[in-house]
């Protein structure tokens, strides 16, 4: 992925929602950014508008999975 405003690539993995975890760079295939680039190949291009995304703390973090 490439976020225009910080340029720069980032890479994520999509895994099954019991192994997700967004700071590892691991993105559920049940999430909606993982659902709409599901059947996407390396290199394919696609745009996407998402909101701000704030990492929850470790306390939150131990529930949310």
């Amino acid at each position: 992925m490439y976020n225009q405003k910080r340029p720069g690539t980032m890479v994520y993995t999509l895994v099954y929602p019991e192994e997700a975890d967004i700071l590892a760079g691991k993105i559920s295939v049940l999430a909606p950014i993982g659902m709409a680039i599901l059947g996407y190949r390396e290199k394919d291009r696609g745009e996407w508008a998402t909101i701000r995304y704030k990492p929850p703390s470790q306390a939150f973090r131990k529930y949310a999975t």
